[in-house]
């Protein structure tokens, strides 16, 4: 049997893996020959989670299934996660890995925390409710957890609390809360429930820097890379969205620009659906939180427009104003389908002649 014979039935297995809904869920290693060394973009394709090499030593195994049964299978394929190597391992060896657990249920939030997280060198644990990370703590020690106070199941005030009350000597884990109001109200609430330190959101990638070198100083760093903030162009200060923040969010990956972009779209899009049934079921509670998420996420995208219509959203379906609601609905439809359409236009333009209009 030829090489060629064997990468074409390799290929076809892990394809067939990724399109049986039995088991696509499977995280994939692929196993091989030290001159057997697919390009990282050809397993995201193929839909490997890591790649290790004859012969293996057991350190290295355990890390590689440790690091891919973490997260889930498709955060490889889509490039929220790194593809785990024996390089990717060894350098991790190398550095003090900081893991952070993230209890965040806006999905942009989550997802923009995570990327500034990865970049700081940080292993990331994420869920989204109070009772998810009661769980996780008791299954692992983090070096720090940053919690969101408004959480459907629990909120991160009630979680704070029972962690405190279930901690032991000595092991006590810094608790950052994660909040859009920084009323003093709100700090002071944050602080009696026993976190350590309050974070306005958006998140602020500097901020976060100063939090984590705080409590869980790293030593060494991962990449050594130094990333450039593109200048901001005049016409941003129109725009929809953000685009100097985007730019920063996508650092110069192409495929996150996209799926962060995607992601935004999609949350957006769900919170102006719950807005519309929340209206017409007379149910201003759902209408209330489902604006309360619509603000997280356009603030973490910059899109301040946006950003203002749900808050003023939220704030009549909390004065139980429905045709308030009603009026400004129609125009935060009109800054999302505005806000889609920079951001396809922002992608378009970076990227290479031969992938535009992929996407």
């Amino acid at each position: 049997v030829t090489d060629r014979v064997v990468d074409q039935i390799r290929d076809e297995r892990a394809q067939r893996v990724r399109a049986t809904a039995s088991i696509a869920e499977l995280r994939l290693i692929l196993y091989s020959s030290i001159d057997d060394h697919p390009s990282r973009e050809q397993l995201r394709k193929l839909g490997f989670a890591g790649q290790l090499s004859k012969p293996v030593r057991r350190a290295e195994l355990l890390a590689a299934m440790e690091r891919v049964l973490s997260h889930d299978a498709l955060d490889f394929t889509q490039r929220l996660r790194a593809v785990v190597t024996r390089d990717e391992i060894v350098e991790a060896q190398h550095r003090r890995g900081r893991l952070v657990l993230l209890v965040e249920d806006n999905p942009i939030n989550q997802r923009v925390a995570q990327a500034y997280l990865d970049r700081a060198g940080c292993e990331v644990l994420s869920c989204s409710n109070g009772r998810e990370a009661l769980a996780a703590l008791e299954a692992r020690r983090f070096d720090l957890v940053l919690m969101d106070v408004q959480m459907p199941v629990m909120d991160g005030l009630k979680a704070t609390r029972l962690i405190r009350e279930r901690e032991g000597i000595n092991q006590r884990v810094p608790i950052v809360a994660l909040t859009a109001s920084g009323m003093k109200e709100q700090v002071e609430e944050c602080m009696a429930s026993g976190m350590d330190e309050v974070m306005a959101k958006p998140i602020d990638r500097e901020r976060l820097t100063a939090i984590l070198d705080r409590y869980v100083p790293a030593v060494g760093s991962l990449t050594g890379r130094h990333v450039v903030r593109p200048a901001p162009r005049p016409s941003e200060q129109r725009s929809e969205i953000s685009l100097a923040r985007f730019r920063e969010l996508a650092a110069g990956d192409a495929v996150f620009a996209r799926g962060l972009a995607a992601s935004f779209v999609a949350s957006v899009g769900k919170a102006l659906a719950d807005i519309k049934t929340g209206l017409a079921e007379g149910d201003l509670g759902l209408v209330q939180r489902a604006a309360h998420t619509l603000v997280g996420s356009s603030a973490n995208m910059g899109a301040t427009r946006l950003q203002a219509a749900a808050a003023a959203i939220e704030e009549s379906a909390r004065k139980r104003d429905g045709a308030g609601v009603a009026e400004l609905l129609s125009g935060a439809r009109v800054r999302l389908e505005a806000a889609r359409e920079e951001l396809e236009s922002e992608i378009q333009g970076g990227l290479p002649p031969d992938q535009r209009d992929r996407s």
